[in-house]
């Protein structure tokens, strides 16, 4: 493999970004990797040394696993052990990524071209009984979010559509998760102030009686 060398006017510059929200069985995301056998996962914002290679993508599935596991046993845990473990960037190819030195015997790698992030999702039920993603202290912190821009600029300064083939190579890679997606999850549902809402968020349906004892969200949960 070979990751070219990137400057600032290399380095992604995206817009309109794309998000879905998941709480997924580990062994359906590991259903998903399997499936897709070209795929390149990079830690974000992970500082390597310059002979230090780049981590399997089972790793992921190993911190998912104890993340799903930990938050679906029914007590609260903190998230922020897995923030950093759990944020990665995956593509279907190399050149979605360049190099940028840092000091003399260090590297980090950044997004050339749209590439899909995956990351904890957080959210909060407002005072205007709608669901917001956010992070925050009393933020309920549970499941991933991926994330994927729909718009970027090129190295040539185009205007790009992230979900054309011609202009992304990792435009099939977001449309076959989100296939994926609803292929085997269910859009969960919140009991909010008496009334039933219908959220973004899919769920493994085989999560949902652990997703129900959580402590934070069981108040929400339509039985």
């Amino acid at each position: 493999m070979s990751f070219p060398a990137i400057t600032k006017e290399m380095e992604l510059k995206a817009s309109k970004f794309l998000k879905l929200h998941f709480i997924l069985a580990p062994e359906r995301l590991a259903e998903f990797f399997t499936s897709t056998p070209s795929l390149r996962y990079i830690p974000v914002g992970k500082v390597f040394d310059a002979d230090e290679p780049l981590p399997a993508i089972d790793s992921f599935l190993t911190h998912y696993r104890d993340y799903i596991a930990l938050t679906t046993q029914g007590k609260l845990i903190s998230a922020h052990p897995f923030r950093l473990p759990l944020s990665g960037a995956f593509s279907l190819t190399d050149q979605a990524f360049g190099i940028q030195a840092v000091g003399h015997h260090q590297r980090l790698f950044k997004p050339r071209m749209p590439v899909l992030q995956l990351q904890l999702m957080s959210f909060i039920v407002g005072i205007d009984d709608e669901i917001h993603f956010t992070f925050g202290k009393d933020a309920i912190t549970i499941g991933l979010q991926a994330i994927y821009p729909q718009l970027f600029i090129d190295e040539n300064h185009q205007i790009k559509n992230g979900l054309l083939v011609n202009d992304s190579p990792n435009a099939a890679l977001y449309k076959n998760f989100s296939a994926f997606l609803r292929d085997h999850t269910v859009l969960m549902k919140f009991q909010i102030n008496g009334k039933t809402r219908i959220s973004t968020i899919r769920l493994s349906p085989e999560l949902l009686p652990a997703v129900q004892q959580h402590p934070q969200l069981a108040p929400y949960m339509v039985s």
